[in-house]
């Protein structure tokens, strides 16, 4: 009942936006993805830099390289994610497409229906209700595929955690590093910059299929 009730209110809200296109929508979603997967391969190669330069450093500098190693470990699997995530979009923008084509012939089939001599038979009557009942359009499937994106944003949302809290834990070690800790904590900032941004586009997103 509760999702029944749940997917009645997305309808609502749904026909509330009377520009809302599920097709514009996904290729719009897709493309934020895209800038993910940017931001990921940027704190990809910062945190190999780091790691490099951490190596070059001292000995007082090896915990900051592990944790330059975690970083890289997350932004890896946060692209990972991303080409997941961006296969699920193209699957959607099929589906619609179908939607779309399978729509078109059923408007037609009741359009011959409605212009045969015999319209008001019993049995034309059926097949006009079956074919005016029994479809699926673009939006409908847009609503029942939003929840997998929702739940991909969820688990975005953890990544980001976990990222966030490897930044703490690098500019903690960054502190051991004397001389070179500004420079560090600089880098660390950077890839600290780079998760703001993606987070603020998992916030977009999720205002997207809300």
């Amino acid at each position: 009942m509760h999702n029944g009730n749940h997917l009645v209110n997305t309808t609502v809200a749904v026909e509330k936006h009377q520009d809302f296109s599920p097709l514009r929508t996904i290729m719009l979603l897709n493309q934020r993805v895209k800038d993910i997967a940017y931001h990921a391969k940027k704190v990809y190669l910062t945190a190999l830099n780091a790691m490099f330069m951490a190596r070059r450093v001292s000995s007082k500098t090896m915990a900051y390289t592990r944790v330059t190693t975690e970083l890289r470990k997350f932004s890896h699997q946060m692209d990972k994610r991303m080409h997941i995530l961006a296969e699920k979009f193209s699957e959607m923008v099929y589906k619609i497409a179908d939607c779309r084509k399978t729509m078109r012939k059923k408007h037609h089939m009741i359009r011959a229906l409605n212009m045969t001599n015999t319209s008001d038979s019993i049995r034309v009557m059926e097949l006009r209700a079956r074919y005016q009942d029994d479809h699926e359009d673009d939006r409908t499937a847009f609503i029942k595929m939003r929840h997998v994106i929702s739940v991909e944003m969820v688990r975005l949302n953890d990544m980001i955690r976990v990222g966030q809290n490897l930044v703490v834990l690098s500019k903690v070690e960054a502190m051991q590093a004397e001389e070179y800790t500004e420079v560090l904590a600089d880098i660390s900032t950077r890839i600290e910059a780079s998760l703001e941004n993606v987070e603020t586009i998992v916030k977009e997103m999720q205002q997207k299929v809300a």
